[in-house]
């Protein structure tokens, strides 16, 4: 659901009588939860609505690119190969550059990355 499920007088209403169901006494828990429902109902939502609609979801684990992490390594790693110095020099320039790297370009990096000793893919 977007937007606003309920208006904000009855958001503060609801909030206010839901502070009376932590009460030590019976009947005004029963009243506050049935005062509440009352709201729901008279917006014609359920409870279930109301907590999903407001509950945030639960964030996603970026990934990491493993692109980025053998890049990353291969700037205090000595790289013996000039052809290899020149190859990442260059990938790191198209990266600086927001590009993305084609598959074959990816497993190159890999392949110098871990002559140097990186192991980031295991």
């Amino acid at each position: 659901m977007s937007g606003e499920l309920l208006a904000p007088a009855d958001r503060q209403r609801l909030a206010k009588i839901c502070g009376l169901l932590g009460s030590d006494h019976d009947g005004e828990r029963a009243s506050a939860a049935r005062a509440a429902t009352a709201i729901l109902l008279a917006a014609g939502l359920t409870w279930e609505q109301l907590i999903l609609a407001v509950a945030p979801e639960p964030a996603a684990e970026p990934q990491r690119d493993p692109t980025d992490d053998a890049l990353a390594y291969l700037r205090d790693a000595v790289i013996v190969d000039e052809w290899s110095q020149h190859f990442v020099a260059s990938l790191r320039r198209l990266r600086a550059a927001g590009r993305e790297l084609t598959e074959k370009q990816k497993a190159k990096l890999y392949e110098v990355a871990v002559d140097c000793g990186w192991s980031g893919l295991a």
